[in-house]
């Protein structure tokens, strides 16, 4: 999950170090290297990711997870096999699309499983309580799996 969250402020930096070579290949100047590929990754994902943020409310966090990351990964293929600067280009907003699905989807799905291990911490604290007086039985594990079983 961590590398999901990552994955599209990596995918902002990580280009700089192939600016010059990209640059020498294509015969483009540095600056015009730095507009097309990295400012349009920028510029793409900030411009959608409320929308992307909304369309994982709509369809589902894990789906839109899963889209975003297929999304990245075919735009990161793209770049690896086109060989001119629009191309280059348009494969990198298809990545900043992908991330920007791919961010807030992972940042819910985290929530999400934070918020219900603390339902579940606090349920076997108190079911803890209760079991455990007088009897020197505690059944917390047991019941705390049932629990656990039902929100799989």
């Amino acid at each position: 999950m961590f590398l999901a969250a990552a994955l599209s402020p990596l995918g902002s930096t990580m280009i700089a170090v192939a600016l010059p070579s990209i640059g020498r290949e294509l015969g483009v100047p540095g600056g015009a290297l730095t507009q097309w590929l990295v400012a349009s990754y920028l510029i793409a994902g900030i411009a959608v990711m409320s929308a992307c943020g909304k369309l994982g409310d709509l369809i589902g966090h894990r789906r839109s997870l899963a889209v975003g990351m297929t999304i990245y990964g075919v735009g990161s293929a793209l770049g690896g096999v086109l060989a001119t600067l629009p191309s280059l280009a348009f494969a990198r907003i298809s990545m900043a699309i992908g991330g920007a699905m791919t961010v807030p989807a992972a940042m819910a799905i985290l929530r999400n499983t934070a918020w219900q291990h603390h339902l579940l911490q606090e349920l076997a604290d108190d079911v803890g309580s209760l079991n455990s007086g007088g009897t020197g039985v505690d059944s917390t594990p047991a019941l705390v799996v049932l629990v656990i079983s039902e929100f799989d």
